[in-house]
């Protein structure tokens, strides 16, 4: 998140030699835990393909409406809001919007701000990123 992406990208791939080969689909909570940072780290470094197989398989381990498969959504939206910034707005607009407000805590408004900064520059001014944009940064359309 801090923009250190090759070293997480190091520690990652550490942190998956120790496991020899990442854990499968369920086999633990640390598993789990890793796909999850699979797809976090690839999606801050923009290695799309990465991400997105990450992701895929990380979501098989969550029931819907687990935090963490909500996280996982939004770093889907992430990743569209790079190649389709209105689709990628529109995705996590979608899942704020069905999330209840006391749901809305820290990690997935943090979650939801991954998208906002994946919008190339000129997407910014999209009347389609608008309103995503200010749910995200809680402040008027």
């Amino acid at each position: 998140m801090i923009g250190r992406h090759a070293e997480a990208i190091t520690t990652l791939r550490r942190t998956e030699e120790i496991y020899e080969r990442p854990p499968s689909a369920g086999s633990s909570r640390q598993g789990r835990a890793l796909w999850y940072d699979r797809t976090l780290v690839n999606t801050f470094a923009g290695d799309i393909k990465r991400a997105e197989d990450a992701r895929v398989t990380a979501e098989k381990l969550y029931p819907a409406g687990h935090r963490s498969a909500i996280l996982l959504a939004l770093h889907g939206a992430a990743l569209h809001a790079r190649t389709d910034p209105a689709e990628g707005a529109r995705q996590a607009l979608k899942l704020l919007e069905e999330l209840p407000a006391e749901r809305r805590d820290t990690r997935v408004m943090s979650a939801s701000r991954v998208v906002v900064s994946a919008l190339p520059d000129k997407a910014h001014g999209l009347s389609a990123t608008r309103e995503p944009r200010a749910l995200i940064e809680n402040r008027p359309a």
